[in-house]
């Protein structure tokens, strides 16, 4: 089940680098929506590869979806129980490097299924000398965070702007919610606003103070720049 060509990906330490989740548009009637991020041993989001559905346990792969460099993915699906499948570039062809099995598809619904394989039921499947190399890797990102303070500042600020972005994708929904059923068009569009400019600014504080102490980590550059995107729209 597992490629052996898959710890040359993980032997990195360094940012948890968050990126905001995909907007998540509200899926066709008689599709569903799934989305999430693949984590990898580590406990860092694995760049690239694609997440597949299947509905034969991971042998043909019904619908893929690609993963972005900071580990997310989404894509629409016809309802169904399927396997989820992780597969990085490199893994041969038949073969897998992760699965979760039992994910329901619900026609009009948004499923969240995260792939991480910091879980132990992934552990235990790899061989002792994988879980060797594994536990090597791990000190090593835990020595790395623990010499540099600021990488934990970071951390967290980028959990808080992963959050800021979800919450500004739904502040559409949000406000709906918040106003009522007899609320404006108008009132919903100026609480909507609203609940963006909150949200991007924060973001666009947390990274301007976070570029300043860490300027070559793309991850951080690319958060201001979507907010101050955002903060113009």
């Amino acid at each position: 089940m597992v490629s052996a060509a898959l710890f040359r990906l993980f032997a990195v330490a360094g940012l948890l680098a968050l990126a905001p989740a995909l907007a998540q548009e509200s899926p066709a009637a008689n599709m569903g929506r799934i989305h999430g991020r693949v984590i990898n041993p580590v406990g860092l989001p694995q760049n690239n590869g694609t997440v597949s559905l299947s509905t034969d346990g991971g042998v043909i792969l019904t619908y893929s979806f690609p993963v972005s460099a900071t580990g997310e993915y989404s894509g629409e699906a016809s309802p169904g129980e399927y396997t989820v499948v992780y597969r990085a570039p490199d893994t041969p062809e038949g073969k897998i490097v992760d699965s979760i099995s039992g994910v329901e598809i619900v026609a009009g619904q948004d499923t969240t299924q995260d792939i991480d394989m910091t879980r132990q039921a992934y552990v235990d499947r790899l061989s002792p000398e994988q879980r060797k190399q594994l536990q090597a890797m791990r000190e090593v990102n835990a020595a790395t965070m623990t010499a540099n303070p600021a990488i934990v500042v970071i951390n967290t600020d980028l959990k808080v702007v992963n959050q800021d972005f979800l919450d500004a994708d739904h502040a559409r929904a949000t406000a709906t919610q918040t106003l009522g059923a007899t609320a404006s068009k108008a009132d919903i569009d100026v609480m909507t606003a609203e609940i963006k400019n909150a949200k991007y600014s924060e973001i666009e504080t947390l990274m301007t103070k976070d570029v300043a102490v860490s300027p070559s980590e793309p991850i951080l550059w690319l958060h201001l720049a979507q907010a101050e995107m955002g903060l113009k729209n």
